[in-house]
């Protein structure tokens, strides 16, 4: 049987004051925002679910750019790795060497890829891939791919609801109203824009309001993901003032 993949593009955009040295395409040429998420859907049966980017140096100079990638979620006993100035493997974290990229070009097809090996394992993981200067690694540019498995967990979101976090902005707490009576486990994970794992609650009620207090919080821009069973049922921004 014909293995599909369904490409489905969530665009959650970030505010910034100064040009981005960075942009991102499709192999289609359709740019794809910094921080996008990238959600990548297979059959249960497939070996490996792909992903390839361009990456283009938007700025006027030549930029030696290395790759970063980090997790969110990671769905147990899974595989991955990503290639860009050659292959490293499921413990490689950042690229061994750069590609060098003169002003204005772009890399070419195939020159950065992720790669997600599902094992037999249904579920989604979500791996944040940076790219960024290896002269000054603030300057960068950061994109999420959401790899799921196995048609029959995505449809099993349909039996969650959860809502946006709210307020937001939140200066003291912010609430996400659930119900996730289907769900054997659930948790609220907040992430930096790094990917590390800042806050963990264990959803114990399956449904109802979880108060998310961000008084230890540095100031600044966040990622939450709702987790039920293994499964992201939801994610978002949070802006903490």
């Amino acid at each position: 049987m014909k293995k599909t993949l369904l490409f489905l593009f969530l665009m959650m955009f970030m505010t910034g004051v100064f040009a981005q040295s960075f942009l991102f395409f499709d192999h289609e040429g359709t740019q794809i925002e910094d921080d996008a998420v990238v959600e990548l859907l297979a059959e249960p049966t497939v070996g490996e679910i792909p992903f390839e980017l361009n990456v283009q140096n938007a700025t006027e100079n030549s930029k030696d750019i290395f790759c970063k990638k980090s997790y969110i979620h990671i769905v147990e006993e899974t595989e991955n790795l990503f290639c860009w100035a050659g292959c490293y493997l499921n413990g490689t974290f950042v690229s061994e060497r750069a590609v060098t990229l003169g002003a204005g070009e772009i890399s070419g097809d195939g020159e950065f890829s992720g790669h997600y090996f599902p094992k037999g394992q249904k579920g989604t993981s979500v791996i944040r891939y940076t790219f960024f200067d290896g002269a000054n690694p603030n300057d960068s540019a950061s994109i999420r791919v959401k790899y799921t498995a196995g048609f029959e967990g995505i449809g099993e979101n349909d039996l969650y609801q959860v809502s946006d976090i709210y307020p937001n902005p939140v200066t003291d707490f912010g609430r996400i109203d659930f119900d996730l009576n289907h769900a054997s486990i659930a948790s609220l994970v907040v992430y930096d824009l790094t990917g590390s794992k800042v806050r963990e609650n264990i959803l114990e009620n399956k449904k109802g309001t979880v108060t998310l207090p961000v008084n230890d919080l540095l100031s600044g821009v966040y990622f939450y993901a709702v987790i039920a069973d293994d499964n992201i049922v939801k994610t978002g921004k949070l802006v903490v003032k």
